[in-house]
């Protein structure tokens, strides 16, 4: 179908061609996070058509680590919806990661995507009936990978933490995606630093209160 196409264009915005596919997976990103900082289980289910939508986007502008990632996030918004609604029915509130802990989630984080930015950076050659062209930014974009899947899975656990693992991922992000010239989602993700932000302080004080 045409609407899944990066080059079927809604509309033009200060001379910037915007796709379907990009405005739709943006919209429906925004709205998937404000309902993740409220804490509401809907966040799940339009995070699955979030991650579909960006599947096909990431791969149509060679971005395939993200391309790959929004796979896991398909399957962690499945389980995240399952798992908040288990929370909720005991009344969790948010927790928080001691400070050991998140040295080792740093350090894993940084080694993991070295690893997997030398990776993508092989891809076409390994693989080069699926990736006919080499990878953009492949170091970047493998942090963004690496550090979400972690972010993500501190969400599902209702853990403040993984705001500040989306905080530096919403940065990196909105360089990437600028430099890769799909402004409103390099927008998009700026919007997401803000909401990380805002998360951060809500989830925060929710478990202060809690107290």
């Amino acid at each position: 179908m045409r609407f899944f196409d990066i080059s079927y264009i809604a509309c033009t915005l200060w001379s910037y061609p915007l796709s379907y596919i990009e405005l739709a997976g943006t919209l429906v990103g925004i709205v998937a996070v404000w309902l993740a900082i409220k804490q509401k289980n809907i966040t799940w289910l339009l995070g699955l058509i979030n991650v579909s939508l960006f599947f096909l986007l990431f791969y149509q502008v060679r971005l395939y680590a993200n391309m790959l990632l929004q796979v896991f996030f398909f399957i962690t918004n499945i389980y995240g919806w399952y798992s908040w609604h288990k929370q909720n029915e005991t009344h969790q509130k948010p927790i928080v990661l001691t400070t050991y802990m998140r040295w080792r989630l740093s350090v894993g984080i940084v080694l993991t995507s070295l690893l997997t930015g030398y990776c993508a950076q092989r891809i076409h050659i390994y693989l080069p009936q699926i990736f006919d062209k080499p990878a953009s930014q492949p170091y970047p974009d493998a942090f963004i990978a690496i550090a979400s899947m972690v972010g993500q899975i501190l969400l599902t656990r209702r853990i403040t933490d993984n705001w500040y693992v989306w905080i530096a991922v919403n940065f990196v992000s909105t360089i990437v995606f600028f430099k890769q010239g799909i402004y409103l989602v390099a927008f998009e993700y700026l919007l997401f630093l803000l909401l990380a932000l805002k998360g951060s302080w809500d989830w925060h004080h929710s478990k202060q209160t809690s107290k």
